[in-house]
């Protein structure tokens, strides 16, 4: 008979879980992200991109001009960060001296994905 109550218990927990994540996802929005380091090589060729993708930390800063999240990307650039609805602005922040990052102004919209390119100037020219 405890065994029963057990899963019994299991599958509300399990149930509750679902809802509320469901719930707390449908009140955020996605920003997908990439971060380029551009120029990426000193002479580039016409109809090449002169960019390639870097790892790094973008700051995610909201409308009162405070820091809403940080993330980090993988080794290809690639970042996601779940945020409520607004305007943010997404800037990389590279703790060595190259390059800086123009800021990227982006909305986020409640239950959408943004699909947004962060990129890192090198300085190369």
């Amino acid at each position: 008979m405890a065994l029963k109550t057990a899963r019994r218990t299991a599958l509300v927990l399990c149930g509750t879980a679902i809802t509320v994540a469901t719930a707390f996802a449908a009140e955020t929005g996605r920003i997908d992200g990439r971060i380029v380091l551009s120029p990426a090589m000193p002479v580039s060729r016409i109809g090449e991109a002169n960019e390639r993708p870097i790892a790094g930390q973008v700051a995610v800063i909201g409308q009162r001009g405070v820091v809403a999240a940080q993330v980090a990307s993988d080794q290809a650039g690639n970042f996601h960060v779940d945020l409520p609805p607004g305007h943010y602005t997404l800037r990389v922040e590279s703790s060595s001296r190259i390059g800086h990052s123009p800021p990227v102004e982006t909305t986020v919209t409640a239950g959408r994905v943004t699909k947004t390119v962060v990129t890192l100037d090198s300085g190369i020219r």
